[in-house]
């Protein structure tokens, strides 16, 4: 009866300590698990640890929790560590490390996630004699964890690329009947086949009867961004609204399912475009935060490092995972000014009344460098040296918790404008589209491809083509894109000016800006119904006399081409040709003209001997002697339509539009 008794007792304690840890549902575990990190190519390099990044070290977990990481992500891969046949036993030494590595995470209150990473000899031949191996591994794992506290949790298999959908599901189903052999509620995550991305979510069979499951995925679309296997900017808006579109699709997945869901792994390389890759990581972090969906950044100590474990610092992507959410600043945009000041523009996401402070970074740390008004949207930097590489960052305390949107940078070693060609374009006259001026990137133009997608004329990012007629135009324009041009304003005054356009569809518009006058003015877009064929589309401006900044930037798609502006000084309808001449330097009339004009200059215009006429793609189709201060120009040779005469006048150049009918 004793025995019985002993034996009943003996039983009931191992069932309640087995249980006495595994307290956390599915949900109340991937909650927990929060802003988190992976350490990884340290556990999981395929020979030794040490191999691909330095070995594991307890101050790492001291790192991850002070910065504010919940969770911490252990890769570990067993095949060296394992031997060849059965019974296929893992190294002692190793399995140690292991839980040393593991415990330190724990007794840190993270949540610890440990798994069968780079095990490609698995997914490379899913044989019978594999599959034993496998199942000896996690019942060694199962065995030596299963009295570690709820926050170790179990992933199956790290992209099982090579395995059906099938044989992922088993290799899925597989792990998870020999841990709950000890491990009855441990929470147990699980992810489709293939590199585990969000379709593969998707097609992934769900094991029966386990009310202990969360599925994961990784993304780090787009790829060829993400691995800088093509050198390219990210950031518009169709992008992000494709990541957003795939999160959604995880979410629909977890609610049909009733299974939460995580996100693993994501990132970028350093070799990326700084300014890109730091919108890439916030708007992962917000997307993420937006579905209640946990995520884990990759940090393999190399190529996507986020702590730097010999320098026992960090990059900027940590303040990003810690504090970025849905209420920071965002659509951040920093450039340097004509006056070698810097620009911050921004949107605001939060009506809190708390002051916006603006951060600043020169070397090592951000530095706080003024606190404005909540509802700012811009920031002049007037204290910069050219030379130097700066990044700025707003940050804010909002419910008593600090929030900081992501970094931007503005490299002023590279900004120094020149006009093209040399000289500035003179105003009135003719404004080539492809003549932007010299300086790079977010300084003198801003496109969203880090590659000429036209690739003629220019190699900068700018998308140029060459008409089929002579000249180039820029096209593949895109919304916020932008162009500057050093122009030299003869007088100030109204201009009108005329943009050559050509578009399939109507509805496209940019924005005419000035830099010393600081007016904008507007143009919608015609349909041409085509690429090549241009319209004139007319608009005035007022212009501030002398050098000074035109910007181009586009407003609004469907897209269209710019060939270029022409312009010309607006003149006010005049009740006489006395009147008229007593306002301007030289009057021609009639305009429109069927055959021939005149051209008369008043009587005390010291006006050049000669004169050209333009066509509207800038092509001399005339030149003309001027002996007098009155000439009569025939133009019977050419055809109807607008053209563009050129003359001087005290010693100045000024372009006058004419009409053939």
């Amino acid at each position: 009866m004793r025995i019985i008794t002993t034996t009943f007792t003996s039983i009931l304690l191992l069932f309640l300590f087995n249980n006495s840890f595994a307290q956390l549902s599915p949900y109340d575990a991937a909650k927990a698990i929060g802003r988190g990190i992976n350490m990884g190519n340290t556990l999981d390099a395929p020979k030794y640890e040490g191999e691909w990044a330095p070995k594991a070290e307890e101050y790492y977990f001291d790192a991850y929790k002070e910065a504010g990481f919940q969770s911490v992500r252990i890769p570990i891969t067993w095949d060296v560590r394992v031997s060849k046949t059965a019974p296929y036993e893992v190294d002692p030494e190793f399995m140690d490390r292991v839980e040393q590595v593991v415990d330190w995470g724990l007794e840190r209150d993270l949540i610890v996630i440990m798994n069968c990473h780079h095990d490609d000899w698995l997914k490379d031949d899913y044989s019978e004699a594999n599959i034993a191996r496998f199942e000896a591994i996690w019942t060694q794992i199962s065995d030596r964890f299963h009295t570690k506290s709820d926050s170790l949790l179990f992933e199956a298999l790290n992209e099982p690329h090579g395995l059906t959908i099938a044989q992922a599901a088993d290799a899925n189903q597989r792990a998870l009947d020999i841990i709950r052999i000890k491990n009855p509620t441990r929470n147990v995550i699980i992810g489709g086949n293939g590199w585990t991305a969000i379709k593969d979510l998707l097609t992934m069979p769900i094991p029966k009867n386990d009310d202990h499951l969360i599925g994961y995925f990784h993304t780090y679309d787009p790829w060829d961004f993400s691995s800088a296997e093509v050198m390219k900017t990210w950031g518009t808006t169709s992008e992000k609204n494709y990541i957003s579109g795939e999160f959604q699709k995880a979410k629909d997945w977890s609610i049909q399912n009733r299974i939460p869901v995580i996100i693993s792994e994501f990132g970028a390389v350093h070799d990326t475009d700084y300014n890109s890759r730091m919108r890439h990581y916030a708007h992962y972090v917000e997307e993420s935060l937006s579905r209640g969906i946990s995520f884990m950044a990759w940090d393999d100590g190399g190529w996507y490092e986020i702590y730097q474990r010999g320098a026992k610092k960090w990059h900027e992507t940590k303040d990003i995972l810690i504090y970025n959410t849905n209420k920071t600043p965002t659509n951040l945009i920093v450039t340097m000014n004509p006056d070698s000041t810097v620009m911050m523009e921004w949107e605001n996401r939060n009506t809190s009344d708390a002051k916006l402070r603006i951060e600043r970074k020169l070397h090592d740390e951000f530095e706080i460098i003024d606190e404005i008004d909540p509802t700012s949207t811009s920031y002049n930097d007037v204290l910069v040296e050219p030379g130097d590489i700066y990044q700025y960052r707003i940050s804010q305390i909002v419910d008593e918790k600090l929030i900081i949107s992501y970094p931007q940078k503005v490299d002023l070693k590279q900004y120094v404008r020149e006009p093209y060609g040399g000289t500035s374009i003179t105003i009135p006259g003719i404004l080539e589209a492809e003549n932007f001026d010299k300086g790079g990137q977010n300084f003198t133009y801003y496109d969203n491809e880090a590659e000429n997608q036209g690739g003629a004329y220019r190699e900068e990012g700018v998308d140029i083509e060459e008409r089929k007629d002579g000249g180039f135009h820029v096209g593949y324009l895109e919304v916020d894109e932008w162009m500057e041009y050093s122009v030299n304003v003869a007088k100030a005054g109204n201009y009108t000016f005329t943009t050559l356009v050509a578009a399939q569809e109507k509805g496209g518009k940019f924005q005419l800006s000035a830099s010393k006058s600081n007016l904008k003015t507007s143009v919608d877009i015609p349909s041409t119904n085509s690429w090549e064929n241009t319209t004139e589309v007319n608009a005035d401006i007022y212009l501030e006399e002398g050098e000074q900044i035109l910007r181009i930037t586009i407003l609004k798609t469907p897209a269209f081409n710019i060939d270029k502006l022409v312009f010309a000084e607006k003149v006010d309808i005049p009740t006489s040709l006395e009147d008229e001449l007593s306002n301007v330097q030289a009057l021609i009339y009639p305009n429109p003209f069927s055959s021939s004009f005149t051209l008369r200059f008043s009587e005390d215009t010291d006006h050049g001997k000669s004169i050209e006429i333009y066509n509207v793609v800038g092509n001399v189709v005339s030149v003309e002697q001027v002996k007098g201060a009155q000439a009569t120009i025939t133009l019977e040779q050419v055809p109807e339509g607008v053209y563009f005469v050129k003359y001087q006048s005290n010693g100045r150049d000024y372009v006058k539009k004419i009409i053939k009918k």
